[in-house]
């Protein structure tokens, strides 16, 4: 056998010398390999399709194995451990953040003066996305490409040609010339990603202009000539260096509708603030702001506010003199508490609170019943005022997750009533109450993560909308037997339990595509498994598995199967029908001594861990050759080898 593995060994290394020079006689493996295992090999190294499956090599020289593909035995103390390959493997997905392009708001069908609180729609770039800026009359004209020596040209023909836009963006520009003042038709100008460190005065002869875009920029001051500018409505001053203070002159523009500061060091914000009466939209987020003056509640236009990535600990009980208010973004600062007048903002729409220091929610938060999120994530709460949940009839989005929060709130089943998405990840939640989910018709994302949750209710088998339903992380030892009432199931995550057996039924989810059991007490999987025909993710690593069903090779779609750490002897035959699995995780199988010739047959397979498995009955210079050795050994043992 050994003769055989050694006569093997040196045709495969000269077949494949002799294409491109690669050698697979070493087991070595860079660090790096490891951390960009799931992007395939490097662009720039040569590289050569197997000619028996779909695993690549590359060439010694740069890497003796795919920087994405496998892990080796460990019979030599010099290979690399790549235990990282499996943490890598395994994404979680945390909640989503508050979006940063797309933020909108419509007051007119809520607010009493539907021409003050028309519509306002957050951009990434004023002016950039023409379809929020029509109407404009005249000629425009775009010259980012323009450099330094351009910019005269560029103003001069502007005013020639009588342009009412323009844009010299992204043109290296140091400084704006003084001619600038002759093209007073300019209602818009844009002065985006420059290398600006100060603006001419001239530029407040500009009277006609209602945009200004200066972010990206090193601003650290305006001119007071700004303040001539008596139509600017849209002022963007993202990604400067305004350090401390907004810079006085902007309060002294009273037009302005839409105020960016967003990435600046402010740490004040001046109470003049308040004489800003048409502004519609401020974004103070990311600067180092601890503290809103009360003038912010003489801001009665105000529908948009977005002061997250700062550090503030109280907001001012004038905020609730804001009553047009659709979206307030308050996360990601030191909050204490909120003042009760939120309750006044009564068509708020979405609130943001998470990532503070809140011990409680105001009850009064139960006014706001036109909130479509309510968000409180990673705060200190212990529970919510009772009811607030009910009062607020179109919740799509709850998540309560990562608090101190031990009971379901009060409320009963109305209050996720209109839920889609409930998030309750992270607590210390013991005990889900029965019928809590009877009247929620459209939930599909259900999130009980890390709780302490030792059964689920009676009435399980009633949540038929989810979609997906993640429970790991708790104390469960048995799923409920109608759990095959939950036909719409397409993800399930019961990992980090102590489920010992899995009931049959599991195989009545047709529709289930990712199955995590990972970290339980499983000894066996059902063969009713092999009707989860659309399942791409089998994860059931670290049980007490000694075997698999047959009826594995039936899931045809299944792209990452995940093994490892278990008690196997022996993988079935039937593997070999897998020919969508791209990932396969065997490491960690102390008693597994043998792989089928079928493995060679899995023709997607690109990842192979077989680290800390002896695989005995493998010729020893095979398996030091690490995965794809052991690919091409299967290969020539069955009868379907290539002669």
């Amino acid at each position: 056998m050994a003769a055989l593995a050694t006569a093997f060994i040196r045709r495969f290394s000269n077949d494949h010398s002799q294409s491109n020079g690669s050698d697979l006689n070493s087991p070595k493996t860079s660090s790096a390999s490891t951390s960009s295992s799931s992007q395939g090999p490097s662009s720039s190294t040569p590289r050569r399709r197997n000619i028996f499956s779909g695993i690549y090599y590359q060439s010694k020289r740069r890497f003796s194995l795919p920087t994405f593909a496998f892990s080796h035995s460990n019979r030599s103390s010099a290979e690399p451990n790549l235990t990282a390959i499996d943490e890598n493997g395994k994404k979680r997905n945390s909640t989503g953040s508050w979006p940063d392009l797309i933020e909108k708001c419509d007051g007119n069908t809520k607010a009493k003066n539907a021409e003050v609180a028309r519509r306002v729609t957050v951009v990434d770039r004023p002016g950039q996305d023409k379809a929020h800026f029509t109407g404009h009359k005249g000629k425009y004209r775009t010259a980012s490409g323009a450099r330094q020596g351009d910019v005269q040209r560029e103003v001069q023909r502007c005013k020639e040609n009588d342009d009412t836009r323009l844009d010299l963006s992204s043109s290296d520009i140091l400084a704006i010339p003084p001619s600038i003042r002759e093209v007073t038709q300019l209602t818009e100008l844009f002065l985006y990603k420059n290398k600006l460190t100060t603006l001419p005065s001239e530029i407040g002869c500009l009277v006609n202009l209602k945009m200004l875009g200066l972010s990206e920029n090193n601003l650290s001051s305006l001119p007071d000539s700004l303040s001539n500018l008596k139509h600017l409505e849209t002022l963007d001053l993202r990604h400067n260096k305004l350090f401390e203070h907004i810079p006085s002159v902007i309060f002294q523009i009273e037009s302005l509708e839409k105020l960016w500061l967003r990435y600046n060091r402010i740490t004040t914000v001046s109470a003049d603030i308040g004489r800003l009466k048409k502004l519609k939209m401020i974004d103070l987020r990311d600067n180092k702001i601890s503290e809103l003056p009360k003038t912010i509640g003489d801001i009665k236009s105000l529908v948009i506010s977005l002061v997250s990535y700062n550090h503030l600990k109280y907001i001012p009980t004038e905020i609730g003199q804001c009553h047009l208010l659709t979206q307030l973004d308050l996360q990601h600062n030191e909050l204490v508490e909120l003042p009760e007048s939120m309750g006044n903002l009564v068509h708020l729409v979405r609130l943001g609170i998470r990532y503070n220091q809140l011990q409680e929610i105001p009850a009064s938060l139960g006014n706001c019943t036109h909130l479509e999120e309510f968000i409180v994530e990673s705060n200190k709460l212990q529970g919510l005022p009772d009811g607030i949940l009910a009062s607020l009839p179109i919740l799509k989005t709850i998540n309560l997750s990562r608090n101190r929060i031990s009971n379901f709130p009060s409320g009963g089943p109305n209050q996720f009533k209109s839920a889609v998405t409930v998030n309750m990840e992270h607590n210390m939640i013991s005990k889900v109450p029965f019928g809590i989910f009877s009247k929620s018709a459209g939930l599909t994302k259900l999130n009980l993560k890390d709780n302490q949750l030792t059964s689920l209710p009676l009435d399980f088998g009633s949540w038929t909308s989810l979609t997906d339903l993640n429970l790991s992380n708790n104390e469960l030892t048995v799923l409920p037997e109608d759990i095959d009432k939950l036909t719409n199931l397409e993800v399930l995550v019961l990992s980090t339990n102590r489920l010992k057996k899995l009931p049959v039924q599991i195989g009545n989810l047709k529709r289930l595509r990712e199955l995590d059991l990972e970290e339980n007490e499983l000894d066996c999987i059902p063969n009713d498994i092999g009707f989860l025909t659309n399942l791409t993710k089998l994860w059931v690593q670290s049980n007490r598995l000694t075997t698999l069903p047959r009826t594995i090779g039936n899931l045809s779609n299944l792209v990452d199967l995940r093994v490892g750490e278990n008690l196997l002897t022996c993988i079935p035959e039937e593997i070999g029908n897998l020919d969508s699995m791209k990932s396969f995780y065997l490491n960690d199988n102390a008693a597994l001594n043998n792989l089928p010739f079928e493995l060679a047959l899995c023709s997607s397979l690109e990842i192979m861990s077989i680290e800390r498995c002896p695989l005995s009955l493998i010729p020893a210079e095979i398996t030091e050759g690490g995965p794809s050795l052991v690919i091409q050994y299967l290969k020539m043992q069955g009868p379907y080898r290539q002669v």
